[in-house]
């Protein structure tokens, strides 16, 4: 009898069953019902009718999210953003560089803002998602998602700086901020996909602009250095590629890296193995969680590449102010 219900009464009932062994127990249960199994669009449906998630990344099918338990935990308030609306999102968030007397309220500190990500919304305010003086002073930009129901925001406050937060979730959004804790796989590429559009550097054609978004990158990267001078330095970044990024902290240079390549740290048939003849200075630099998080979410990885821990640092008690002076002056 199920097998000859319409397709959307299927899925309502097939949506309420808590157990994936139930689950495939009705849909073996008969011919026609084993189909949807080899149905991508079937488990697409099935997902964005349960959990409200209608993104995915190309290398992972619906059937395998599904599986996998992880559309449970994802933010069902993201959304694959059109090329148009990113666009005009990336613009504002230029002119609001150039322009941050005009961005909201005058007596608010400038560095804590955002931009509201939902398509046809212009909105830039003040404050963040934690309140920064007390609970009675929220900023416009939580006001503003209390008013609309808006969601998504992109948080442009110096320690959290092109990080996405829903508040709905009221959580981030690609990340937990703990390196233990990963995010699921799909989140976390929609996040950085998003993320590196949005920082990228406006076009050469305008000079004045791109200087101001080069000012502003530098200025936010170098209060994210130092806020964790006081935190352990675990984590292993390629000495090329930090030693481009400290040019820039620096102002020695304009040019900032590209994505980090990791790859040199491991090894050639085992890339999720260290080299064993490593040597800090050389080799690799460490840096914190913080700044490890803004490396693979704002300039992006390579060639399969990952940012690994590497255990308890190697110059405890001397502040990342020391080490860089140490190798850069």
């Amino acid at each position: 009898m199920l097998n000859r219900l319409p397709y959307e009464i299927i899925l309502l009932i097939l949506m309420r069953l808590n157990n994936r062994k139930d689950l495939f127990s009705i849909l073996g249960s008969c011919r026609s019902l084993y189909g949807f199994i080899q149905d991508d669009a079937f488990w697409r449906d099935l997902v964005r009718r349960r959990y409200g998630i209608k993104y995915n990344i190309q290398q992972q099918s619906w059937w395998q999210l599904y599986i996998s338990g992880d559309a449970n935990q994802m933010c069902c308030h993201l959304q694959n953003y059109d090329m148009r609306s990113l666009q005009i999102k990336r613009a504002l968030l230029w002119n609001s560089i150039q322009n941050l007397n005009g961005v909201c309220c005058k007596n608010v500190q400038f560095d804590q803002y955002g931009l509201c990500m939902e398509p046809q919304c212009e909105f830039i305010g003040c404050g963040d998602v934690f309140f920064e003086k007390d609970e009675s002073y929220s900023g416009h930009l939580r006001v503003h998602h209390q008013q609309t129901q808006h969601n998504i925001v992109l948080k442009l406050s110096p320690l959290n700086y092109m990080e996405l937060w829903c508040y709905s979730c009221n959580s981030p959004i690609g990340h937990w901020g703990f390196p233990h804790i990963e995010k699921p796989i799909a989140e976390k590429c929609m996040c950085r996909n998003i993320l590196q559009f949005m920082a990228a550097l406006p076009p050469d054609n305008d000079p004045l602009l791109r200087l101001d978004v080069i000012e502003r990158r530098r200025l936010i990267e170098q209060r994210l250095s130092v806020f964790q001078q006081n935190h352990n330095f675990t984590y292993l970044i390629e000495k090329r590629w930090f030693t481009k990024w400290i040019n820039f902290l620096i102002g020695r240079s304009n040019e900032m890296p590209g994505a980090l390549d990791n790859s040199f740290l491991f090894f050639p048939h085992d890339k999720h193995k260290l080299r064993h003849d490593l040597i800090i200075g050389y080799d690799y630099e460490l840096v914190g969680a913080s700044i490890r998080a803004y490396i693979e979410r704002v300039y992006g990885l390579e060639n399969e590449s990952y940012i690994v821990s590497g255990g308890q640092p190697l110059y405890r008690g001397i502040s990342q102010s020391a080490l860089l002076h140490r190798n850069y002056h």
